[in-house]
């Protein structure tokens, strides 16, 4: 019998659910900030400042976590980004 944590379960389905409702909102924030930049290029900084939020939050709720980066940066990862592009 397979017993799942709850919570996790949880914690995931609002990440998803945060992420689908964010990923719609480029238009709307453009508008709202007031910006003649291109749409492109205010969803790219976006996304940007909300990875090294993201990585600030992971630094102090979670520092050993950082360690697992290393792996990461160390392989190569020039051809997965450009394949998920």
């Amino acid at each position: 019998m397979n017993v799942r944590d709850t919570s996790s379960t949880v914690r995931g389905v609002v990440a998803v659910l945060g992420a689908a409702v964010l990923w719609g909102t480029v238009g709307p924030a453009q508008v709202l900030a007031g910006s003649d930049a291109d749409p492109l290029a205010f969803g790219a900084a976006r996304l940007l400042l909300g990875g090294v939020v993201l990585l600030l939050v992971v630094a102090v709720l979670e520092p050993r976590d950082l360690g697992r980066w290393r792996v990461v940066v160390r392989r190569p990862v020039l051809p997965q980004l450009a394949a998920a592009r």
